[in-house]
């Protein structure tokens, strides 16, 4: 049988020039064909009797033909979708998460949904703008997190004394909670230096990330919008933290 990635790749020597994880994307309905025939199987088989049969893979070729296709079964196990069979060496076969998926479709939304580590996010941001991402709303998603950022310091002042006023926003609001000698989430058993990096970087990173996604397209790559993100999920840590450990001084205080 044909493989069925032939009519994406009709020569060996576009074969070897894809990068690991483009080839798995394409091999990958040939990979779940063998899975189906049998459920371990050895990965060189995708090639079937290609190889001095078809005119754009000429004999000589095998041996980098067999090493491309390791390197993108290397990138499919790395994924968890692809492991050794325990039983059978030598052989492979699909994990758990790689049943799941049975298409080339399948597998082009999940190499979208892995690109932000969303294990690396807190829960609620995870949740608010995992979709965004995924659907390519990149701009959108990095001005999602850092308004939950900008939430996050108006929430934590406010659970500490009067709520600063409507007016007070972005980078205001940033500088206002973290300023080093009055701000509500001023950690002042640092040095004032570095209460003052603290404020600067809050503020800047919104300033930086939010506030040019509220006035025009910024046209965010994948991996800058997933950079931004995870450092969004920082950043509502070190709020949360700073609320915390505030809430615990005034409670010691008798407050």
């Amino acid at each position: 049988m044909t493989p069925t990635f032939m009519a994406a790749i009709p020569d060996a020597q576009r074969f070897l020039a894809l990068e690991p994880e483009d080839l798995a994307q394409i091999m990958f309905d040939d990979l779940k064909r063998l899975s189906r025939a049998n459920r371990s199987f050895q990965p060189e088989h995708i090639l079937g009797d290609i190889v001095g049969r078809s005119p754009g893979y000429p004999i000589g070729y095998e041996e980098d033909l067999i090493f491309a296709v390791y390197e993108a079964v290397g990138w499919l196990k790395h994924q968890g979708l692809l492991v050794e069979d325990p039983v059978q060496p030598g052989l492979v076969r699909f994990s758990r998460r790689g049943a799941r998926l049975n298409h080339q479709p399948d597998l082009a939304e999940f190499r979208k949904a892995r690109a932000l580590p969303i294990e690396l996010l807190p829960r609620e941001l995870a949740d608010k703008v995992h979709g965004l991402f995924v659907r390519g709303d990149h701009d959108i998603a990095v001005f999602q997190a850092f308004k939950e950022v900008e939430v996050a310091i108006r929430r934590a002042v406010e659970r500490r004394g009067p709520p600063l006023p409507e007016t007070c926003i972005g980078t205001d609001l940033a500088r206002r909670a973290f300023h080093p000698d009055t701000g509500a989430l001023s950690n002042t058993s640092l040095a004032s230096a570095e209460r003052e990096a603290a404020a600067h970087l809050i503020a800047g990173a919104i300033g930086h990330a939010k506030n040019p996604q509220s006035h025009r397209t910024v046209n965010l790559g994948k991996q800058d919008a997933a950079r931004l993100i995870v450092f969004a999920g920082y950043l509502l840590d070190l709020v949360e933290t700073r609320a915390s450990a505030a809430d615990i001084a005034d409670s010691t205080d008798g407050r």
